[in-house]
């Protein structure tokens, strides 16, 4: 049977519900949050993941670096890993992803290449059993050249098709996003959470 997709549900067996802590509906009447974020060369060092499907969201604090992947942390143990701001696995989430290839994606935006992509994504389902999905997927850039360029993902599977949406800074970094984590989870918003306050540094964006 599908379980309540709550973000931060913890599902391991013989563990009680966890949630993420720091849980906050969705804000704006469209829908569509925007955030706050300083233009700079430091990366943020705290994100927000808000789970559209449910409307939850909640803090992941930079953990650990292995390369060109970020381990973000939650305060219940729930993680993100992410690849240049990707998202690549979860953990503690329910459904997890274990791994996603994100190759071929990160290489056309860092050209500022349309073009097509293959994504392979791996899963754990409900008896512990990996299940791999792979998608074609095409990456253009809508809306043209600017300060913030939007990038789209149209992605086909066998039986799933999905959409990512990017914006980038102008070092060519993720700074926001819009990203399909799986059928049963859904789509989940990255944001920084850096810093708190405006200034004459920060810059707003939404998707």
């Amino acid at each position: 049977h599908l379980l309540p997709l709550v973000f931060g549900l913890l599902v391991v067996a013989g563990c009680s519900e966890a949630r993420l802590e720091g849980q906050i509906p969705l804000d704006g009447s469209s829908g569509e949050v925007r955030r706050a974020f300083a233009v700079n060369d430091s990366p943020p060092q705290r994100i927000r993941g808000e789970l559209i499907a449910s409307g939850q969201s909640g803090p992941f604090y930079r953990n650990a670096r292995n390369g060109d992947h970020v381990t973000w942390r939650a305060p219940d143990g729930s993680a993100l890993v992410t690849r240049d701001g990707a998202l690549t696995a979860t953990f503690g989430l329910g459904y997890d992803l274990l791994s996603a290839d994100v190759s071929d994606t990160l290489e056309l935006i860092r050209s500022r290449r349309a073009g097509s992509a293959t994504r392979v994504h791996r899963y754990l389902d409900g008896e512990n059993q990996v299940i791999t999905r792979a998608f074609l997927c095409e990456v253009d850039f809508p809306g043209g050249a600017g300060e913030f360029r939007r990038v789209r993902e149209s992605c086909n599977g066998a039986d799933i098709t999905f959409e990512n949406d990017y914006v980038l800074g102008a070092d060519g970094r993720i700074v926001t996003s819009r990203q399909w984590v799986g059928p049963e989870f859904g789509v989940i918003r990255l944001s920084p959470l850096e810093p708190r306050q405006s200034g004459p540094n920060i810059i707003v964006v939404g998707i």
